[in-house]
């Protein structure tokens, strides 16, 4: 599996963002050797050097560059799918069908119908 992971992926768009190992390391709240070790993995997994490194500063290469945007739209997305997820998981939204037999259907549906408003009032 080449894939890098989310949490791999923080880690390349904090170094981009903070320009240093040691501070970015700080921002994502692990220790800079584990950082340092994470960034080289994605680089190896993706077969290209992501970063320039010297003692002041290290700045994305070009396909660092393009890793770091596609890497930001990835996590943006993923925000965004948890927020959606979230939004849904404590309330029943949308259409709700019930079925029943006919003969029960005007004695069971009317009090099903009330409770489900009542419990989840924007259900449909």
């Amino acid at each position: 599996m080449n894939e890098p992971t989310l949490r791999q992926l923080e880690y390349v768009v904090a170094l981009a963002d903070h320009g240093h190992f040691g501070r970015a390391a700080a921002a994502v709240h692990v220790s800079q050797p584990a950082l340092s070790a994470q960034v080289r993995e994605v680089e190896d997994r993706l077969g290209v050097t992501l970063f320039e490194r010297d003692r002041r500063a290290t700045r994305p290469t070009d396909a660092g560059v393009d890793v770091v945007d596609r890497a930001r739209r990835i996590l943006r997305d993923v925000g965004d799918l948890v927020a959606a997820a979230a939004g849904r998981g404590e309330e029943l939204t949308g259409t709700v069908r019930v079925g029943a037999i006919p003969t029960m259907a005007p004695y069971l549906l009317p009090a099903v119908t009330a409770a489900v408003r009542r419990v989840w009032p924007r259900a449909s």
